[in-house]
């Protein structure tokens, strides 16, 4: 795989990114996903529903979530990667992960992409891990760690928008330094990450700062079903933030036709990009 867009099926179709969770405790779909034949009959909707990269996860990052031992999360990812690879070898793997070994382990298996919300600050050796590779790094701006980045102090800045930019300027420098191109850096703000509602929405409205500032990049959006619509939906189910999901893509979709839009409910996204 040497360029994204090879999954766009046209300029008119933004490239959704399914979310395929296979944690006891992710904060919209924990444990809905836990046995192999649940996972993969998950898997199978969300491609046939129209998914172009399948995105896993055996650790939760919400916030508040405690840090998954590795072998724990290996022993979680391994048998559906291996699965999906037989399956589905045209459909690229995502895995949701801020460790090297995992990343290492899980490249051996070919997945296409490390998406890992640490930006390597986590473990540093990930940058290399996915270079060696010649993978994807997902490389998103956070703070702290899951368990604690919702704390006031992570969540106060001087300039949020200073901020990322400094981050990113900073781990795309570093991901080079480790060998990864910079057309395999996709760039990911980290909505709710060490960030309030009001925090999140400043920086999908005015999102248009980030595609000018680096317009060379991807850019990977995970807003599905985050708590900042908890400030427009009075519905407390993660699962009825949808629609607003769903009107947020709509809203940055036009800004760029290299931003990656990580979702749980591809078939509405779907209909809407028919």
């Amino acid at each position: 795989m040497t360029n994204l867009s090879c999954f766009q099926p046209s300029h008119h179709v933004p490239i959704w990114m399914g979310i395929l969770n296979v944690t006891p405790d992710s904060f919209s779909d924990g444990g809905e996903a836990c046995s192999l034949h649940d996972q993969i009959e998950k898997a199978e909707k969300l491609i046939k529903d129209g998914t172009h990269i399948l995105d896993l996860g055996g650790e939760s990052t919400r916030p508040g979530a405690p840090c998954v031992p590795e072998d724990i999360e290996l022993q979680r990812l391994l048998p559906i990667v291996r699965e999906l690879r037989r399956l589905h070898p045209e459909i690229p793997l995502s895995i949701d992960t801020r460790k090297a070994s995992v990343a290492h382990s899980l490249l051996e298996e070919g997945v296409a992409i490390i998406n890992d919300v640490s930006g390597g600050r986590f473990n540093p050796e990930i940058l290399q891990e996915t270079a060696q590779k010649n993978a994807f790094y997902v490389l998103m701006h956070s703070r702290a760690t899951p368990d604690e980045m919702q704390h006031t102090q992570h969540c106060t800045y001087i300039d949020l928008f200073d901020d990322i930019f400094h981050f990113f300027d900073d781990g795309i420098q570093r991901a080079v330094f480790a060998g990864i191109p910079p057309e395999k850096i996709i760039l990911d703000v980290g909505l709710g990450f060490a960030k309030t509602a009001e925090q999140c929405w400043d920086l999908v409205n005015h999102y248009e700062r980030f595609i000018n500032r680096y317009p060379d990049f991807f850019h990977l959006i995970g807003h599905s079903r985050k708590s900042f619509f908890k400030t427009i939906v009075a519905d407390p189910d993660p699962k009825a933030r949808d629609t607003a999901t769903l009107k947020l893509t709509q809203q940055l979709a036009p800004l760029s036709n290299k931003i990656i839009f990580r979702i749980h409910n591809v078939a509405l996204h779907a209909r809407a990009y028919p």
